[in-house]
């Protein structure tokens, strides 16, 4: 049976590793970012990726692992000073749940202080 919105919170606590598929499924995955596994070429969008394989046909739900990427979750900005910090993106970091999660960076500007 597949995964259904209203089954969610069922299916997450019983099987905490069906977040990931659910994550994968019902978002909207023109806004997710990929990473190239063994080049660490990042952001990928999934157009990009899709358009690296032109003679595939992809499933609704596309095993990214099968090709040589994975999904990057995304994680919120840190909590900063916006008139004395700036936050940017950096490279993404494989978690101990061996997923890619989003990473921050939090700099001082240059012309305060």
């Amino acid at each position: 049976m597949p995964l259904r919105e209203d089954h969610f919170p069922l299916y997450l606590i019983l099987f905490p590793p069906l977040y990931t598929l659910y994550y994968i499924h019902y978002t909207n995955l023109t806004m997710a970012n990929l990473i190239k596994i063994d080049t660490r070429e990042y952001p990928v969008t999934v157009e990009e990726f899709k358009l690296r394989f032109p003679d595939t046909s992809f499933p609704v739900q596309i095993p990214f692992a099968d090709f040589g990427y994975a999904v990057v979750f995304p994680t919120p900005q840190p909590a900063h000073d916006a008139t004395t910090q700036t936050v940017r993106e950096i490279a993404p970091a494989l978690t101990h749940k061996g997923t890619w999660e989003q990473r921050w960076k939090v700099e001082s500007d240059k012309n305060t202080g």
